[in-house]
């Protein structure tokens, strides 16, 4: 994960959230956003 975070931050910076009220996250033992909406400005 630390890997695919970095590599995401140095290729992708600008991006939002575009709707935070459209999160969901999954539970469990793999925990995370399931749906997660997102915004990319500068593309």
């Amino acid at each position: 994960m630390d890997v695919a975070l970095r590599v995401w931050f140095e290729r992708i910076p600008d991006f939002e959230v575009s709707d935070t009220d459209g999160v969901t996250w999954a539970g469990g033992q793999v925990r995370g956003p399931r749906i997660l909406p997102m915004r990319f400005p500068s593309a």
